[in-house]
């Protein structure tokens, strides 16, 4: 027992020696003024204009990437823009740390995390081709490095429309596949209901009428490609955080022997288009 007691005991030091050890290291770096990702390409970086000019440094090699100051800058700072496709490998997980490089030469100091930035709805949307994410992370020690990963394989929604009684969607699948399908899939993740949809192109292209939803009252995700494999389609320019559906008016499908509202189409938080499927002549959400 007084053996397993020293262990933990020890354990314990340890582990507060590195919290000691990152504080240090963390202590050691300026702290950064701004640093984010806003457009998914972008990285933006701005530091106090006394603690040098911001730089990306190769975690394994030390070799510096500078960029060109930004014009119209304020004086009380100096700041930076890269564009990340260019300059991180094209590799999941590939790095670069934050630095800044003094005029007066000597070896460049990391960046420390700033204060969080004040609360929004921004989210740092996908890269334009849909393929990657770049993200501003901070490591065990405190300090800053932006991170390639691989984003999450979805169909975007191109375009949506009411179209007389009907919805129009026009969607952009990650693929092309065998057979193009829409799918409306439960919250347990199998599909209820799906119908065929027209290929145009690279795109696809579904009309839905209410006799096109599941009849059964309930939300559901949207999805296309095969049933075994459903894509999940999300916003185009996903670079909000949808906190209230009902902020993003998106059409509804009308019942054409009441007139009343069958369901309507919304967005999850995250930007994944969903319906709602109404089944009282009241319309009550489901």
């Amino acid at each position: 027992m007084k053996f397993t007691q020293r262990l933990e005991d020890g354990a314990r030091a340890i582990a507060r020696a590195k919290q000691a050890i990152g504080r240090d290291l963390a202590a050691d770096g300026p702290e950064v003024a701004y640093a984010r990702v806003l457009d998914g390409e972008h990285l933006w970086v701005a530091v106090r204009a006394g603690d040098g000019r911001p730089a990306l440094q190769d975690p394994d090699t030390g070799d510096l990437t500078t960029a060109e100051p930004l014009h119209g800058e304020d004086p009380a700072y100096s700041s930076a823009r890269w564009r990340l496709g260019d300059v991180l490998p094209e590799t999941d997980a590939a790095e670069a740390r934050l630095v800044v490089v003094r005029e007066s030469g000597g070896k460049p100091a990391p960046l420390r995390a700033g204060p969080p930035p004040p609360d929004s709805s921004l989210r740092i949307p996908p890269t334009p081709d849909g393929r990657w994410r770049f993200l501003v992370v901070t490591d065990d020690h405190g300090l800053l490095r932006v991170r390639r990963t691989r984003a999450a394989r979805v169909a975007r929604l191109l375009d949506v429309a009411t179209d007389g009684m009907s919805v129009r969607l026009r969607i952009s699948p990650p693929e092309p596949g065998p057979e193009p399908l829409l799918h409306f899939v439960r919250t347990d993740g199998s599909v209820a209901h799906s119908v065929a949809i027209e290929a145009d192109g690279d795109e696809l292209v579904a009309t839905l009428a209410a006799s096109d939803v599941p009849a059964q009252q309930g939300g559901y995700r949207i999805a296309v490609g095969a049933t075994e494999d459903p894509v999940t389609v999300a916003r185009l320019t996903n670079d909000l955080t949808v906190n209230d559906p009902a902020v993003v008016l998106l059409p509804f499908l009308l019942d054409p022997d009441s007139d009343l509202v069958a369901g309507r189409f919304l967005f999850s938080d995250q930007g994944v288009l969903r319906f709602g499927r109404k089944v009282t002549l009241q319309g009550e959400s489901a």
